[in-house]
C-alpha cells in the first residue's frame, strides 16, 4: 500500500525551494510520496531502482567545500533502456538549474544461477564542475532529489485452447494456464484468464488481464498503451477497464493494480477446425518515471573544525 510520506518535509522546506523549479518539483513530489509498497519476494523483478550518493560524505556537506552526486540506477527489466535524468535539492544554490544528463543506457537484469542481477550504471553529476554551497550563517539541512525517465515495454504470450461446441473428443491439452513468456517491466502483465462462450461453430473469448506496477514511480503521459491478438488467427478486440479508452489504460499515481477485459468482436469459426490452439498476445508501451530523495547537512565552515 503507497502511502504519503514526504509531504510534511516538503511543506516544513517549501521557504527554500527555488521558484524557478516549482515546475519541476511538483512533477517530481508526485513520485517522491510514493512511500513504501511491498510486493513480496518478487518485489524487485521488473523495478527501476535508484541509489542516491553525495560525495566525499554523503549524509553531510560542508560550506565552500566542492561536491558531487552519484546516482545509481538498477534495471531488474527485461529489456535493456535508455534514461534520461536531473537533479535538484530544496535550497536556493548548490545545484543549478537544469542539471540533467541524457540518454543513459541501462541493460536489461539478466539470470546466473537463479539469480537476477540488474543492468546496473552509475550517473555522477557535478564531475568535473563540482556543486559548492556558500553564504551558510548557521547549520542547516536541505534534501537532493533525482528521477530518471524513460520509455518501457512490457509483453505477455499465453496459449490458448479454443475447442467450439461441437467437439467429440477432447485433444486439446490444457494449455490455458501456461505462459508462452512474460516480460518483466515497472508495470507488467501478471495473469491473463480465458473464458469461452459458444453458439455452435462460433466462439467467443472473454480475456481477463492483470496489469501490476511494480516500480514506485509514475507513467508518464497518455498512460499505458497496449495492444492484443490472437497469433493464429485474424481476430479484433474490443477492450474495456476502468479508465480504459482506445486502447490506452489511463494510470494515476494511485494506481497499483488494474483489470482490462477483451472480447472478440466477431466469432471465431471452429466448424473446419473443430479445435486448437493459439497463442494470445498482448504488448504494451509507456513512459515511465522514478525518483529519490536524500536528506543531507550543510555545515557553517565557521563551525566546521
Amino acid at each position: 500500500m503507497k502511502i504519503n510520506v514526504i509531504w510534511e518535509i516538503v511543506y516544513l522546506k517549501m521557504a527554500y525551494v527555488k521558484l524557478s523549479n516549482i515546475v519541476f518539483v511538483l512533477p517530481l513530489l508526485l513520485i517522491l510520496i510514493s512511500g513504501c509498497s511491498n510486493n513480496g519476494a518478487q518485489k524487485d523483478l521488473g523495478n527501476m531502482k535508484l541509489g542516491l550518493e553525495i560525495k566525499p560524505f554523503n549524509e553531510e556537506i560542508n560550506e565552500d567545500m566542492p561536491f558531487n552526486v552519484i546516482l545509481t540506477v538498477q534495471n531488474y527489466g527485461d529489456y535493456p533502456t535508455y534514461i534520461s535524468s536531473c537533479l535538484t535539492d530544496f535550497r536556493e544554490g548548490g545545484i543549478p538549474d537544469n542539471t540533467c544528463i541524457e540518454n543513459q543506457k541501462i541493460d536489461e537484469a539478466t539470470e546466473v544461477k537463479n539469480r537476477v542481477r540488474p543492468g546496473e550504471k552509475s550517473i555522477i553529476f557535478g564531475k568535473g564542475n563540482e556543486f559548492v554551497y556558500t553564504g551558510i550563517n548557521r547549520e542547516t539541512t536541505t534534501t537532493i532529489a533525482a528521477f530518471s525517465r524513460f520509455n518501457y515495454m512490457g509483453e505477455a504470450t499465453k496459449e490458448v485452447c479454443i475447442k467450439g461446441s461441437n467437439t467429440l473428443n477432447d485433444k486439446c491439452e490444457d494449455v490455458n494456464n501456461n505462459f508462452k513468456s512474460i516480460k518483466k517491466g515497472p508495470i507488467m502483465i501478471e495473469n491473463i484468464k480465458f473464458e469461452e462462450s459458444n453458439l455452435e461453430d462460433d466462439v467467443y473469448l472473454n480475456v481477463y488481464i492483470d496489469l501490476v506496477e511494480i516500480s514506485d514511480g509514475r507513467v508518464l503521459g497518455e498512460g499505458v498503451k497496449f495492444d492484443v491478438d490472437l497469433k493464429l488467427t485474424d481476430t479484433i478486440f474490443e477492450c474495456t477497464g476502468e479508465k480504459v479508452r482506445d486502447n490506452i489504460v489511463i494510470w494515476s499515481k494511485e494506481d497499483s493494480k488494474k483489470l482490462i477485459k477483451c472480447s472478440n468482436t466477431q466469432p471465431i469459426k471452429t466448424k473446419i477446425n473443430n479445435l486448437y490452439k493459439d497463442i494470445f498476445i498482448i504488448d504494451l508501451e509507456y513512459e515511465y518515471e522514478v525518483g529519490i530523495s536524500k536528506e543531507v547537512r550543510i555545515n557553517d565552515r565557521d563551525q566546521v573544525v
